[in-house]
């Protein structure tokens, strides 16, 4: 990915990201937000002084009800401190300019990718984060990442601070990104993404000796996004998989704090 673009450059080409839209729920979230690392909002919800932690990085649409929810549950079935930093520094993508209507909404979403949602730029700040949660006696720390975030928790996989990775319906990911993963990996992909890349990844990472910690499942019945700002947990199906797609990420740090 570069971090300059030209007009027509496509940076995210997982069509399905660019095209669902989100689905609004009232949920307020059972955390508090503070400064932490050098950032000046973090959602931060769990207990504090287990030992555990996990990083979520969310979705270009930021701090959404569903996003605060499925981090509430995990901190929860984890028994782990989570955070969510506000990596696009106040500047999500609008929900209401989603899904771009016209050319000139596709190329300014791809240019955001190149810029405020660039993985180069936000790739320090997250390291920052997970350093100091190191430095601050965290013996454990996960990353979870969606869609945008997916793709930057997957680079997560190769830094010295990083314990375990997972990442659900994630873009931009290819076989390749499994090249430098150190660490467990959980890749949780619905149905709209290019599963054989995927499981190309799970292959790769197959003989590691913590493979057996490794988890993947592919999400057929539902629509990229499904856990993330784009839930939509009126509708039963999608809020089945909500919920399963949560169960399994949290047994996954779970094996991965032991």
């Amino acid at each position: 990915m570069s971090t300059t673009l030209a007009n027509s450059e496509v940076v995210n080409d997982n069509a399905a990201c660019c095209r669902v839209p989100t689905v609004q729920h009232d949920y307020s979230g059972k955390g508090e937000y503070k400064s932490y690392a050098g950032m000046d909002k973090v959602y931060m919800v769990g207990p504090e002084g287990t030992g555990k932690a996990i990083i979520i990085i969310y979705d270009i649409f930021g701090y959404f009800p569903q996003t605060l929810q499925g981090a509430d549950l995990l901190a929860e079935a984890v028994g782990a401190r989570v955070l969510m930093p506000d990596f696009l520094m106040g500047k999500p993508w609008p929900a209401d300019k989603f899904p771009p209507q016209t050319k000139t909404d596709e190329v300014q979403l791809q240019l955001y990718f190149g810029t405020t949602a660039n993985p180069l730029l936000t790739m320090p700040y997250i390291n920052g984060v997970g350093e100091e949660l190191k430095k601050e006696g965290a013996q454990k720390v996960g990353v979870l990442g969606f869609c945008w975030g997916g793709k930057l928790s997957i680079k997560c996989g190769s830094q010295s601070w990083a314990d375990g990775v997972a990442a659900i319906h994630p873009a931009m990911l290819t076989t390749s990104d499994a090249d430098n993963i150190k660490v467990p990996l959980a890749l949780f992909p619905s149905v709209d993404e290019p599963v054989e890349e995927y499981e190309g990844m799970v292959k790769a990472l197959s003989d590691k000796p913590w493979s057996a910690k490794n988890a993947y499942k592919v999400y057929p019945s539902v629509s990229h996004g499904f856990a993330a700002a784009r839930a939509n947990l009126s509708d039963p199906d999608g809020k089945a998989q909500f919920e399963d797609v949560y169960t399994r990420t949290a047994a996954f740090f779970k094996s991965v704090f032991e």
